[in-house]
């Protein structure tokens, strides 16, 4: 929380050397390319990479999310389907922003409130579907967790670049 309220600080302050410390916009000619073409918020696209990876694109999780967005291999594939796209390496920058985007365009016509989004994101579409039949309660304390870093990021970005 502290390290929330120094970020704040500084952006109200107008310190600009804060940005390329913690909330650069690495990737920008890629991130914007794809949120313009799948229509998703650069902001939500720069959130989530900050809490996935830390714009580290060599990132392979525990349970094999690779890359800058964090990215399933079954994700990947269902994607790479998706927009026919034939090849792909999960590694290379330009490969991962453009699945990771257009994954998060696809879950925003399955959900109207981006706290969802993310949670299917994070979680998958099909328990935050079982979690809205239930009452809209996440129910995972790791995926509750992870909305509210990257809302929180979201805020951050959008104080910083809009």
């Amino acid at each position: 929380m502290i390290f929330f309220a120094v970020i704040v600080v500084f952006c109200l302050l107008g310190f600009g050397w804060h940005r390329y410390l913690w909330f650069d916009l690495q990737y920008d000619d890629v991130v914007s390319k794809y949120c313009n073409e799948y229509k998703v918020q650069k902001s939500l696209a720069y959130a989530v990479i900050k809490a996935e990876s830390n714009f580290k694109t060599d990132v392979v999780s525990s349970k094999g999310a690779v890359g800058l967005m964090q990215i399933m291999p079954s994700t990947a594939t269902f994607v790479a389907d998706s927009i026919d796209k034939k090849s792909f390496d999960l590694k290379n920058p330009h490969d991962n922003v453009q699945i990771g985007i257009y994954y998060l365009s696809y879950l925003q016509t399955k959900f109207d409130d981006v706290t969802f989004v993310v949670a299917s994101y994070n979680a998958g579409e099909n328990k935050v579907k079982k979690w809205l039949e239930k009452g809209g309660k996440l129910l995972f304390d790791e995926t509750e967790i992870y909305v509210k870093k990257v809302k929180r990021n979201i805020k951050i970005f959008e104080s910083l670049y809009n």
